[in-house]
């Protein structure tokens, strides 16, 4: 990927990056809605069917996680990691607690009789989707599973695609069970959105979805939309970093990746005013890929979605 000056980005350029998810949706929703209404119909058989000859009766042989199961994640994690989710735990809680809403609101009395007041209550069943299809995102159970606790929620069902051994990844069920989270299902994709929107006879229909994933995820959450709450139709992940001279190449470097890791279609956008920063981000990235366990996917969104431009000022790049 060169460096150029945003002054000679071409139009079709442009258009290829704002436009990289334009449509997606829309011509995958015949073969989502169709896989929404089987499970709505036939419950989990359907899915445990599908998983079983995906990965074999041996590797799948239930759609919630078992507790030997987890047992087993606890030996193929270190001590480092854990130690790092131990981190990751009190620093979300310490920020989520600070935003709980603790001012009570002013009862007004609007006329004779009438009182109107705010209330905050937690949501009573909330169902999480975290992905890791492509990547490991142990993360994104922190993430979303302890504001819900922290909240109130009564009851938090996460569902989470298996790999090609059939299990969830060791250091996401790690990361679950951390934080005393019970209903881990494995599943992933359409079918996790569709049970947990309509419920089986194993996963729980929720009030509420929370969680990004694929096109193909958003589009069964549009659906979904229709019957339950979720947070937003996430779309492909992008970041949009704006830099001068005096910002450090390998943090960029490093905030690219974290995002162009998420999948292909993935939009990594450097502006800056220093040419050196330009060249010196480029070269770490080249670095920082080595070491990447998604590498491909963050070179494949780089090669397609990335953008590396120099500006005169800071007020051409906004």
């Amino acid at each position: 990927m060169k460096v150029i000056k945003l002054k000679d980005l071409s139009q079709n350029n442009y258009q290829r990056i704002v436009n990289r998810s334009a449509g997606t949706n829309r011509s995958i929703m015949p073969a989502v809605k169709t896989i929404m209404k089987k499970v709505q119909k036939e419950g989990g058989k359907i899915i445990i069917e599908k998983y079983q000859q995906r990965y074999g009766k041996e590797n799948y042989q239930s759609i919630q996680v078992t507790r030997d199961e987890i047992k087993r994640a606890y030996l193929e994690v270190d001590k480092k990691t854990i130690k790092a989710f131990k981190q990751m735990i009190k620093n979300i809680t310490l920020v989520q607690k600070a935003q709980l809403t603790k001012k009570i609101d002013t009862v007004v009395q609007s006329e004779n009789g009438v009182k109107v007041w705010r209330e905050w209550r937690p949501i009573e069943k909330v169902g999480l989707y975290i992905p890791g299809g492509k990547a490991i995102y142990p993360s994104s159970v922190l993430m979303t599973a302890l504001p819900a606790q922290i909240s109130g929620c009564k009851e938090i069902i996460m569902c989470s695609p298996p790999r090609g051994d059939g299990q969830i990844p060791s250091a996401t069920l790690v990361a679950a069970d951390m934080i005393g989270l019970k209903k881990i299902y494995k599943i992933g994709g359409v079918e996790a959105i569709a049970a947990m929107t309509y419920g089986t006879e194993t996963v729980p229909a929720v009030y509420k979805i929370f969680g990004a994933g694929n096109s193909f995820v958003t589009a069964a959450k549009i659906l979904a939309r229709e019957i339950i709450s979720i947070d937003m139709p996430a779309g492909p992940s992008e970041v949009f970093i704006i830099s001068d001279e005096t910002a450090n190449p390998k943090y960029i470097a490093a905030d690219l990746l974290a995002d162009g890791e998420h999948g292909e279609d993935s939009a990594c956008v450097l502006l800056t005013t220093s040419k050196k920063v330009a060249e010196e981000t480029k070269k770490e990235i080249e670095k920082q890929l080595i070491f990447l366990s998604t590498r491909k996917y963050a070179e494949e969104s780089l090669k397609r979605y990335g953008l590396f431009a120099v500006v005169q000022t800071m007020q051409e790049a906004i």
